[in-house]
């Protein structure tokens, strides 16, 4: 990082993320997202400083994006529709993943891993894979870090069990979220 270069806010739709969340609650509403949880749900994710909005991003219709953190918001996870196609979650995971890293910087982690699996990820069969994903045998995901500064990004596939679906998300990370995830995966 250059000395006197100001570090720039990790942004999503255009909004700083890393300020408090009824400040990017409202903005990120002005771009078009909407709330995705009735009132009750709304007051018991704000009592765990999670909220939870819907709306489009990078072309997809009915994201689902999850922020959380105290007293900013420090992680942004946004969940793409639901799909029960590997080669549609496969795709888009690679479109993502090609995207950030062109946009933010290069691939820092990369672990496309799915056990017993040899062929090439695009062409293995739908069950094999999504069982896999399921089952805990198989890691898609990709973590990139900006070029300049300590921000993060995720993209992976991930099987989601409180509803049985698969999607694929990218996870948007301030520095002090990055921080506070890796800290929490040790």
């Amino acid at each position: 990082i250059e000395e006197n270069k100001a570090i720039e806010p990790t942004r999503i739709k255009g909004v700083a993320i890393d300020r408090p969340a009824d400040l990017v609650v409202r903005d990120l509403k002005e771009t078009g997202l909407r709330d995705a949880s009735s009132f009750i749900e709304r007051y018991l994710y704000q009592k765990n400083h999670v909220t939870r909005l819907t709306g489009e991003y990078f072309g997809y219709q009915d994201c689902e994006f999850i922020l959380s953190g105290e007293p900013n918001v420090d992680v942004v996870n946004i969940r793409f529709p639901a799909s029960a196609s590997w080669r549609e979650l496969y795709s888009l995971y690679t479109q993502l993943r090609l995207a950030l890293c062109k946009k933010y910087g290069s691939i820092y982690m990369n672990t496309d891993q799915v056990a017993g699996i040899s062929e090439n990820l695009e062409s293995v069969d739908n069950l094999k894979a999504l069982n896999a994903i399921r089952q805990g045998n198989a890691s898609l995901q990709t973590l990139l870090l900006n070029r300049f500064d300590n921000h993060a990004f995720k993209v992976a596939i991930a099987y989601y069990p409180n509803d049985n679906s698969y999607h694929v998300a990218v996870i948007y990370y301030t520095p002090k979220g990055f921080s506070r995830s890796m800290s929490a995966a040790k």
